[in-house]
């Protein structure tokens, strides 16, 4: 990512190599007919009133600024982009949080000291409780959201063994027991993991939840989260 700096703030932003315009850019201007010295100009050295001034096509003003193609950002040194005011950013993410927990702050560029440096703002916690506006209409927070994703996993995870179910209940095998087990097992760690989100009072406790770490050795790493995991079918 690159910045076009003028008069030392920052103008245009590139995500990607493309052409580079600057700010004060006026394209030349071309006679479009020919003229001639007439009476009324100051005739230069060996011209004569009648003579071609300017032909079709002479410049007639000369062009401001700069455009630049787009290859300069692969063929150019950082030096000599930087030499007409190309800059690649710094990304400073101090502000910047995990999306799905935080509304980020806006992102500004600044230029100081010869370095672009993208920042953001401070970073905003989502509500983690359910909220009613004035229309009486709610917005899920973020425990009702994680909760009702449990509950999908939940689903998903048991929809593979439903057919167990589904037999036994119109008459035929009976469910082994390692399957009505293992059913239970994934309800119960289910409860418990919305009994976690239930419990916690910050964002950022709602985070850790779902963090993981190596609770083994480097060598034998074994990682978990406080979340816990699902349980196992065994055979």
């Amino acid at each position: 990512m690159w910045a076009l700096v003028e008069n030392n703030i920052v103008t245009k932003v590139f995500k990607r190599p493309m052409e580079v315009t600057t700010s004060d850019y006026v394209a030349p201007t071309y006679y479009e007919e020919t003229i001639l010295w007439t009476e009324d100009d100051e005739l230069p050295e060996g011209m004569a009133i009648g003579s071609v001034k300017h032909f079709i096509g002479d410049i007639k003003t000369e062009q401001i600024g700069s455009i630049y193609s787009k290859d300069i950002f692969t063929s150019w040194t950082t030096e000599q982009l930087e030499e007409v005011g190309i800059y690649e950013i710094v990304i400073d993410d101090t502000n910047y949080r995990n999306e799905e927990y935080y509304i980020n702050g806006a992102e500004s560029f600044t230029f100081a000291d010869g370095v672009v440096t993208r920042s953001f703002g401070v970073a905003t916690p989502i509500e983690l409780n359910d909220t009613v506006n004035e229309y009486g209409d709610t917005k899920l927070g973020l425990k009702s959201l994680h909760k009702a994703n449990i509950n999908s996993q939940t689903n998903a995870i048991l929809t593979s063994t439903d057919w167990y179910i589904i037999r036994e209940a119109e008459g035929g095998t009976a469910c082994p027991n390692n399957i009505l087990s293992w059913r239970l097992s994934v309800r119960t760690k289910s409860n418990e993991m919305c009994e976690l989100v239930d419990a916690v009072t910050t964002v950022d406790e709602l985070a850790a939840l779902w963090e993981r770490t190596n609770t083994g050795t480097e060598e034998t790493p074994v990682y978990t989260r406080p979340l816990g995991e699902w349980p196992t079918l065994e055979e």
